[in-house]
């Protein structure tokens, strides 16, 4: 069954819900976690309406770029608004279904975060992810909703990642591309 984007309330509510939780816990510090830096190449892997895509574009600086993907149109206008307004000229949107624009082995880093529980077809993403990822690229991930050992063992069968890190005060786990 393809993945569909949820209803624009649904979004919308959503959207909210993340601006409160920055209050609570910034994207800057959530990343602080992550080794990425400067000149990388990321994937914000269902970036929504973008907490962690600015912040991101930040830390990559002028030489990196951040690519945003998302299924849902609202957040690629809600991020291409903000890209507007901020004037970041290194932040690239994307839609899901396009995602093979992007080279393979060309990514540094991947953020999936908080997105991978509503994906439908968890195992081709995560194939799809790793084709992405150049070698030693990695995979952060984190899930509210699955299992440290779920998270584990679906990422492990169906790719060739290995687990890199997995300890921080804000469930990160890396994986790595070692081939």
């Amino acid at each position: 069954m393809a993945d569909k984007p949820m209803n624009n309330i649904m979004f919308q509510l959503m959207s909210f819900e993340y601006k409160l939780k920055s209050f609570f816990s910034s994207a800057q510090k959530i990343l602080a976690e992550t080794d990425i830096k400067k000149g990388h190449k990321v994937v914000d892997y269902g970036c929504g309406p973008g907490r962690y895509t600015v912040p991101l574009t930040e830390i990559v600086g002028e030489k990196g770029v951040v690519y945003a993907l998302d299924i849902h149109p609202l957040a690629l206008k809600k991020v291409e608004k903000m890209k507007k307004k901020k004037g970041i000229n290194n932040l690239r949107t994307l839609y899901a279904k396009n995602i093979n624009k992007i080279e393979e082995n060309s990514i540094d880093r991947v953020v999936l975060f908080d997105v991978l529980h509503d994906i439908n077809n968890k195992e081709d993403t995560l194939k799809t992810i790793e084709k992405l990822l150049k070698p030693q690229g990695k995979l952060i991930f984190k899930d509210h909703e699955m299992t440290e050992d779920k998270i584990k063992l679906l990422i492990l069968n169906n790719t060739s990642l290995n687990v890199h890190r997995n300890k921080n005060q804000n469930n990160i786990m890396e994986f790595i591309k070692t081939n």
